[in-house]
């Protein structure tokens, strides 16, 4: 059995995040993605547009809103995503 590997990807609604995240996931990585705005109705730009993206070519997408610069989040963050 092949075991997927998880990628946690800051910034995955634009720019070079977002290019990262579904570079990984046509590498068959297992994606979540931060971005400091959160609109789970919006699927027609930001974090939720590349999670429908992933998602269409069967990856998976887990979506997280957090500012990286609030460094006390980042254990949060982590135990979320592993």
């Amino acid at each position: 059995m092949t075991q997927h590997k998880t990628a946690l990807v800051t910034g995955a609604s634009r720019g070079i995040g977002r290019g990262i995240a579904l570079a990984l996931a046509q590498k068959g990585y297992n994606i979540a993605g931060t971005a400091r705005h959160f609109n789970p109705e919006n699927s027609e730009k930001g974090l939720f547009k590349v999670k429908l993206e992933i998602e269409e070519q069967g990856g998976t997408f887990l979506p997280l809103q957090a500012d990286i610069t609030d460094l006390s989040r980042h254990k949060e963050i982590l135990k979320t995503v592993w």
